[in-house]
């Protein structure tokens, strides 16, 4: 069994790599060659959050009622971001790259997200991050609720979630530009970008 209406289980895929490598396309013009960046590493932190949440959600906490939790909140952010300088101090943009993975997932603000997000500022119940200790005990056995589970993570959006569907195409629009802009539809640019992250 699993929870009759997980919450966030669906990931935005084109929407948070085509904006967040948007922004950091962006960034690089202006920083003028100031700025190195591999964007296979933008990509990849840019789905950080959902990366670690839905894995825990599938995998390693029963007691998950989303896809959106702990890495959902500033204070992860704000430790993976102090970490990833701390191992090299270039690496602020791929926490930032992170970071702005929240911005992105704030489309229907409200007192719960703010909530969520500021965890444990206002307050320490872990159900401000969709954990409910206790949940586990009506799940049934390991394969069943990650079986369940995956299957909720993998689903499509709805077809009336309009707003999830515009901001995956706004995504899809920003790669394509991206694509264009670094003459990525070139096979010797597309390869150089393969292996280097950068062309």
């Amino acid at each position: 069994m699993r929870p009759s209406n997980p919450r966030n289980v669906s990931v935005l895929l084109l929407g948070h790599i085509g904006y967040t490598v948007g922004a950091v396309a962006t960034l690089e013009g202006a920083a003028r060659g100031r700025l190195s960046v591999d964007y296979r590493a933008v990509a990849v932190m840019s789905l950080a959050p959902d990366i670690i949440d839905r894995g825990l959600f599938v995998f390693a906490l029963p007691s998950a009622m989303g896809g959106r939790l702990v890495a959902h909140t500033l204070l992860f952010q704000a430790i993976l971001f102090s970490a990833l300088v701390l191992v090299n101090p270039r690496f602020w943009i791929y926490g930032a790259a992170s970071a702005f993975h929240l911005i992105l997932d704030t489309t229907h603000p409200s007192v719960a997200w703010a909530h969520h997000v500021l965890w444990p500022f206002l307050g320490a119940d872990w159900k401000a991050v969709d954990i409910a200790p206790g949940l586990a005990k009506d799940l049934g056995s390991y394969s069943d609720w990650t079986v369940a589970r995956a299957q909720t993570v993998l689903a499509p959006y709805q077809a009336d979630d309009w707003l999830a569907w515009a901001l995956e195409l706004g995504g899809a629009l920003v790669l394509a530009w991206f694509v264009y802009r670094r003459r990525l539809y070139r096979v010797p640019r597309l390869r150089e970008f393969l292996v280097k992250g950068s062309a």
